[in-house]
Order: structure tokens, then C-alpha cells, then sequence
């Protein structure tokens, strides 16, 4: 979707918008271009892509300057290149620290797919029927999206927008449940799910919806009672569009590692400042503010109640589940080993909304 369509957002607004989203732009100062071009791809690069470019804790500036001593390996994702072709761009100028040498100026771009039309009609891929919502005030599409657990792009395709700008008042068909898990994943340890009418059927929808997330390994099979214990659903009544998190109460299998004074005062993915002091984690999935137990495997040692409060980390992903602060490291023993084979247990999960099916 051309630049020109967002012109009326500010710059503040659209760090807002990516940041909420969960993309890494940096503490403070964020690069203008970056934040431009990255706003208006945004359907088509996942945040998560995105950060695993450089850790979510560097500064900015670190982090970009990673991305170039490592673009062969981006992933067409994101593509620096000296070009004529891309005048609109702003040219970074980089001039590596010396005042007096002269500006080395690389273009760069964001790297997609050919853009696709969408027909209108099209049905995206959901459970849930088509419904239509009255844009309320303050409203804007991100927050809908979020609501209906679907994307902007959704929004826009399926009521011909030409641009992401809505007003109070206005009625859009929304394609809900669009963006939840559907099925088992190595990486994950965690799932986001929707009930649907089609589970429901069923006499033991849990078990159905256990089995979907479920893989092969002994420490991949998911329970109904897992399920029950992490949402505090037991004996209650279940119902289409209730929101559930699908994971194991007991996660084992997986490595910790550990982060400390290199990072302290950086700002984590929650908006508060990383103090490596006290205890906190970083997990690429499960929801901040849920609370863990982490046992280290190697010595028994245990802590209680450590908040998820940051995202990571980012390399050995199918085997590597967390980062730890350096104050967590110290109370289970693993300083000198750096990473350590843990076993999680689930202590408290954040409730997400169910899915606004009657509005």
C-alpha cells in the first residue's frame, strides 16, 4: 500500500502502531525511514521475523548496524542495496564514527512479495462467521483487528478501503479469528485459541482441541486438564468464542539462558526498564505479565513466580525457551554455565478477551 495513504498519521502515531504490534524500533529516537518503510509493510513481515533480526534488547542503532554486517542472511525480509530505483526513499548516511570522512550513503528497502489483490469477497481462512461492527470513537483499524483477533489487511480487503483511515460511525464487516493458532508447532510453547462451534459438537471439546496442539514427544502431548488448570475453567461452562491459551501446565525439554548487566536499563517489550537485579524472564510466546516457576534441571534449584517481561530469545528457538535476568541466573545456579536445561512450570496465565461476537 503506497506511503502516500498513511500521510495523515503522524510519525508518533505509527511508532505507536508498530510498538503495540510487537516490532522492535528501538528505545528512543526511532529512525524516521525505518519507521516509515517498516509501517507500511507491516502486514507482510511478522514482528517476530522482524526482531530475530537483532536482539529486541540493543538500542536501535546497534541493531541496524547488525542488519548490515549480516544482510546476506535477512531473509528477504530486508534488502540494503545501492539503487536509483527507490528516489522516495530516505538514504541512511553512515559514516562510521569518523566526523571527517565522507558520508557513505546506502539506500535501502523493504523486501516483499509481489503485492496480491484480494477479492472482497473472499472468505479468509475462520471458523466464525462474518459480522459487522459500528466504528466507535477513538477507534482505528489496528485496535478492531486486535478485538477480532484478525489484521488491518483483512479489514481493508474485505470492505474495499482505500486506505486504513476510518471514521465514527462507520460499519465494517470484520472477518473475526483469522489470526489465532491452528495447529502444533515445535517452537511454541504456547497457543492462542478461539472456541468454536465446530469443537462444541463434540462431547469432550477439550480433548479435540488438546490433541489439535499436541505433538509426538511424551513432553509435546497437551491435556484437557492442562488446559482446564491454565485458563481456571474446571467445571465451567464453555461457550463459542471463548478465548483459551492451549499449553502445558509443566513444559520440559527446553534450555534457559541468561542476560545481564550488558542490558540493564534497556526498555523490555512490557515498557519498563530491564533491571538484571531482579528476577523477570523473556519468552517469545508466552503473554507478558504471566508468571512462571523455573527449575533448573541440572541442580534442583527452583524460583517461584518470575514474571514474563520481555521478548527472546531469538536463536536456537526449537530448543532454547528463555532468556533469564542475572538475578533469576544467580537463585538457580546457572552463572557459570550460561544456559541450562529447565523445566517451566505455568504459575499464572494473563486473561485475553473472547471474541465480541454479539456487538
Amino acid at each position: 500500500m503506497p506511503l502516500d495513504n498513511f500521510q495523515n498519521i503522524s510519525f508518533e502515531d505509527k511508532v505507536r502502531t508498530l510498538r503495540n504490534g510487537g516490532y522492535w524500533v528501538g528505545v528512543k529516537n526511532p529512525r524516521r525511514d525505518i519507521v516509515e518503510a517498516l509501517y507500511e509493510n507491516r502486514e507482510k513481515i511478522r514482528a517476530e521475523k522482524w526482531n530475530e533480526l537483532g536482539s529486541a534488547s540493543l538500542p536501535w542503532q546497534k541493531q541496524y548496524t547488525k542488519f548490515l554486517k549480516t544482510e546476506n542472511n535477512l531473509e528477504k525480509v530486508i534488502d540494503v542495496q545501492k539503487s536509483n530505483e527507490i528516489e522516495k526513499q530516505k538514504y541512511l548516511a553512515m559514516n562510521n564514527n569518523n566526523e571527517s570522512a565522507s558520508l557513505k550513503v546506502i539506500s535501502y528497502k523493504i523486501k516483499t512479495e509481489p503485492e496480491t489483490k484480494v477479492n472482497p469477497t473472499e472468505k479468509f481462512s475462520s471458523d466464525f462467521p462474518v459480522v459487522e461492527y459500528k466504528v466507535k470513537l477513538n477507534d482505528n483499524l489496528w485496535k478492531i483487528a486486535k478485538m477480532f483477533y484478525c489484521s488491518e489487511k483483512e479489514i481493508i480487503s474485505l470492505n474495499k478501503l482505500k486506505s486504513d483511515i476510518i471514521r465514527e460511525g462507520q460499519i465494517l464487516k470484520i472477518q473475526p479469528g483469522t489470526k489465532t493458532d491452528k495447529k502444533f508447532s515445535p517452537d511454541r510453547k504456547i497457543y492462542s485459541y478461539l472456541l468454536t462451534a465446530d469443537d462444541l459438537q463434540n462431547k469432550n471439546p477439550l480433548e479435540i482441541v488438546a490433541a489439535r496442539f499436541s505433538g509426538n514427544e511424551p513432553n509435546q502431548i497437551i491435556t484437557a486438564d492442562d488446559i482446564k488448570t491454565v485458563n481456571n475453567i474446571d467445571g465451567k461452562k464453555l461457550y463459542v468464542g471463548q478465548h483459551l491459551w492451549i499449553t502445558k501446565v509443566t513444559i520440559e525439554g527446553k534450555l534457559a539462558s541468561w542476560y545481564g548487566n550488558d542490558f540493564h536499563g534497556q526498555i523490555m517489550a512490557n515498557g519498563k526498564k530491564f533491571n538484571a537485579h531482579k528476577i523477570s524472564c523473556a519468552s517469545r510466546d508466552l503473554p507478558l505479565g504471566a508468571l512462571i516457576s523455573i527449575e533448573n534441571l541440572q541442580n534442583k534449584k527452583l524460583v517461584r513466580n518470575v514474571p514474563v517481561s520481555d521478548r527472546g530469545p531469538y536463536f536456537d528457538k526449537s530448543i532454547r525457551a528463555l532468556d533469564i535476568s542475572l538475578e533469576t541466573a544467580k537463585q538457580l545456579g546457572m552463572i557459570e554455565q550460561g544456559v541450562s536445561p529447565v523445566k517451566i512450570i505455568i504459575e499464572f496465565l494473563p486473561k485475553m478477551p473472547d471474541l465480541p461476537l454479539s456487538i
